[in-house]
């Protein structure tokens, strides 16, 4: 299940550029997006995660997508349901993984959860996106269904992961 998030807040540039240290900073984005923004012309920019409150994905969300729409970029913010908790039982234990914490031996029945609400997340979101479009997953809960999205469309896409470590874990 998908629900395409209504961005209510709308932040704009100017009220960053308001601040003195961020009023060049604010400038030299319009100019690079002006440059940018022209490609991606008829196409939409999809950002993925798996919770619309109570993150910090969540809390970056609306002001990211202000921010890109606001500077010509289509954008659209999708979150992605399951009625299966112990998914999200699950993908905690991959945070913590992340963090070198936790046990690293994931089973059977771990990759088919996995994997199974991977599908019926992509199967919710495919309709939605277009060839050409471009998929910005964010962290592990959506992975697996941007990967059979990209692999089915052919999509642009991009994992940004928001946890981890400054040093390697076994």
């Amino acid at each position: 299940m998908i629900d395409v998030i209504d961005i209510q807040e709308r932040v704009r540039l100017d009220d960053y550029g308001g601040y003195l240290q961020l009023t060049q900073t604010v400038h030299d984005l319009r100019a690079e997006a002006a440059l940018c923004v022209p490609p991606l012309s008829g196409r939409k920019v999809w950002m993925v995660n798996s919770t619309a409150a109570g993150g910090g994905v969540a809390e970056m969300m609306p002001r990211l997508v202000s921010m890109l729409r606001e500077l010509g970029v289509a954008t659209e913010w999708a979150v992605m349901r399951t009625a299966r908790r112990e998914f999200f039982v699950l993908t905690k234990r991959l945070h913590n993984l992340i963090h070198g914490e936790g046990d690293p031996e994931l089973g059977p029945a771990d990759r088919e959860l996995y994997d199974a609400v991977s599908r019926e997340t992509a199967a919710a979101l495919q309709p939605l996106v277009h060839p050409g479009d471009i998929l910005v997953i964010h962290d592990p809960q959506p992975l697996g269904a941007g990967a059979l999205i990209k692999r089915a469309l052919g999509l642009q896409t991009v994992w940004r992961c928001h946890i981890g470590l400054e040093e390697d874990s076994p």
